[in-house]
């Protein structure tokens, strides 16, 4: 990579307009400004999700470098979305080619996309019809095989798009097992589109690895590695690790600020506003957040005293 370009993840639950602002004015103070992928949005009832479109509204973005994301089974589902994102102001769309969740794959959803022949010729006429939207595509090699890209590959390489972002790992492995760098490398030298490897990047000697193997690669995409570690990109963009401490307190101040927004703004109170918060303590660097206070936070049910608990830890 002769350029450092970092993209941020898109994680549903976790990565959502409040992280994205808090996260987006912290990276501001150490001059970085990233563009974040948003969680997809789908249809259901026929119509985009009401919590999908307030997810992307620009005023709860108006820091961020936003690039909404779309979730289809057929052109029907992505032209609602496409809509909605356009009238909405945006200039890219991201189309989701890499959802690995059977939920999703088994209705023709996310990665299924890739191997679907007649989708993709489908894909490209509506890409088509949005002379003004610049469209990407986020993707996996396949659901049940790492080869279900090659047919794809000549489809996708005639569409009109900025990037295209790949996740090395079939659907069928979700998260888990190794990446396959081999198949990224056949991608990366038979895509025609800006490639981006996406997958696994927790430190920055993950990244190192990355851009040094796949020298042609146009930059990376980082998703539970920064959720992890906030910090991750600037010290990738610096070229040098930080201390534990200054990663703790970064982790802490992100944490801090995210939870008392939702807490202030949830509309089912405390208990709600708790059961979003919580989950967000798996993505924790290890070693780095003291256990018991991870432990207390995972046990504590009132909001003022969760919040205490931070601001204490601080």
């Amino acid at each position: 990579m002769n350029a450092i370009d970092i993209l941020i993840a898109p994680l549903q639950g976790f990565t959502d307009a409040v992280w994205r602002c808090v996260h987006a004015c912290v990276m501001a103070r150490y001059g970085l400004s990233l563009t974040y992928f948003a969680p997809f949005a789908r249809v259901e009832h026929g119509v985009v999700r009401p919590r999908d479109r307030r997810d992307i509204d620009p005023a709860a973005n108006h820091n961020v470098d936003l690039v909404p994301q779309a979730i289809f089974r057929d052109v029907k589902e992505l032209t609602a979305i496409i809509d909605a994102f356009t009238a909405s102001g945006y200039s890219e769309v991201n189309l989701n080619m890499g959802c690995p969740f059977p939920l999703q794959t088994r209705k023709g959803r996310g990665a299924a996309v890739v191997g679907n022949a007649a989708l993709l010729a489908e894909v490209a006429d509506v890409i088509d019809r949005y002379p003004d939207c610049n469209f990407s595509i986020k993707m996996r090699p396949g659901v049940n095989t790492l080869d279900e890209w090659r047919p794809a590959m000549e489809q996708i390489n005639a569409m009109r798009l900025t990037r295209v972002i790949v996740h090395p790992r079939r659907a069928a492995d979700g998260y888990r097992g190794g990446i396959d760098f081999d198949t990224f490398g056949e991608i990366l030298a038979q895509c025609r589109h800006p490639l981006y490897y996406n997958g696994d990047i927790q430190t920055i000697e993950d990244f190192n690895q990355i851009s040094e193997r796949f020298t042609a690669a146009a930059g990376v995409m980082i998703g539970r590695g920064v959720l992890a570690r906030p910090s991750l990109p600037v010290e990738i963009a610096a070229g040098e690790e930080w201390p534990v401490e200054a990663r703790r307190r970064l982790w802490l101040e992100i944490f801090s600020d995210v939870s008392r927004h939702i807490i202030d703004t949830t509309v089912g109170g405390a208990h709600q506003a708790l059961s979003r918060l919580k989950p967000r303590l798996e993505y924790v660097e290890v070693g780095v957040i003291d256990r018991k206070l991870l432990k207390a936070l995972k046990k504590e049910n009132n909001a003022g005293r969760f919040l205490s608990l931070i601001e204490t830890a601080r």
